[in-house]
């Protein structure tokens, strides 16, 4: 159960994925000059160098992060230059520490732009994942870490002191209990916090482990306002054998996040798939009555 390590897949094609809808997110949130709250249960180490020895065995950023810095096409979309501009700062920041390969997880995403009243909650299990964790954020102040199992914290410690937030949950989904884990915790969770927004993010597996369709079906059957969908395609089930795709789902969606979403989907496959015949899309699990 704590045999996954993020670092071995860190600045892949599906964190390219869920950090751009992370950022995406938490810009609308900041809309309003009201705190927030962000959660993350599976924070891992939070910060990453892509040219440590987990990166270079899996090499995964090469077909994610990387592909963005080498494309040729050029990067038009507003989401992925300023994703790109946040990593640009990180490696600035923690050259000296982390080298100039410096990646940043979902828990630096969120710090870079996290505002003085906002509030963040990272958790991970993990005993040395955590302690890096710790080690990377202990000095922002505005920052709590907790070393516990993310469902279960996720259920525990919602509702927050702010009634507006997000909660980030991605698993490594190593064991199939995690997506029933999944389930319960946020009908726990979106139970008691019903104006946090919630975004899932899931892999999309080419074989008979694929759990994909399982995750949106019990989503949709939430007793939650809404929930969208997005999912980003760079093989096809001939090309590769492991994940496929990305999946990010997100319930109590703010206003007009489906259309950016599907503005910024076509140019991420453009950039990353490997494919001809991908298939990406935005759509509504529950939309909103």
């Amino acid at each position: 159960m704590l045999s996954y390590l993020h670092g071995y897949h860190a600045g892949n094609f599906a964190d390219v994925h869920k950090h751009c809808t992370l950022m995406l997110l938490l810009k609308k949130l900041h809309a309003k000059n009201t705190p927030i709250t962000y959660i993350d249960t599976h924070a891992g180490a939070g910060l990453y160098a892509l040219d440590d020895e987990k990166a270079e065995k899996t090499r995964e950023s090469q077909l994610g992060v990387d592909a963005l810095l080498a494309s040729k096409t050029g990067v038009t979309h507003s989401a992925i230059t300023e994703y790109l501009h946040l990593l640009a700062s990180v490696r600035v920041s923690k050259q000296h520490t982390l080298g100039e390969h410096a990646y940043p997880g979902s828990p630096a995403i969120a710090q870079a732009l996290l505002r003085e009243q906002d509030f963040g909650i990272l958790m991970e299990l993990h005993n040395n994942e955590v302690g890096k964790l710790k080690q990377h954020f202990k000095r922002d102040t505005r920052l709590s870490i907790h070393h516990r199992d993310g469902f279960e914290g996720l259920a525990a410690l919602t509702p927050p002191s702010t009634a507006r937030g997000l909660a980030l949950i991605d698993p490594s989904y190593e064991l199939t209990s995690d997506y029933h884990q999944l389930i319960s915790s946020l009908q726990t969770a979106t139970a008691r916090w019903r104006t946090g927004v919630f975004a899932v993010w899931y892999p999309i597996l080419a074989g008979e482990k694929n759990h994909a369709d399982f995750i949106k079906r019990k989503l949709a059957q939430l007793d939650v306002a809404s929930v969208l969908n997005s999912e980003l395609h760079i093989y096809t089930k001939e090309k590769n054998d492991g994940m496929i795709g990305s999946g990010m789902a997100i319930i109590n969606a703010p206003w007009q996040l489906d259309t950016e979403l599907e503005s910024l989907l076509p140019e991420l496959e453009t950039l990353l798939a490997q494919s001809s015949k991908v298939k990406n899309k935005v759509e509504w699990l529950k939309e909103k009555a």
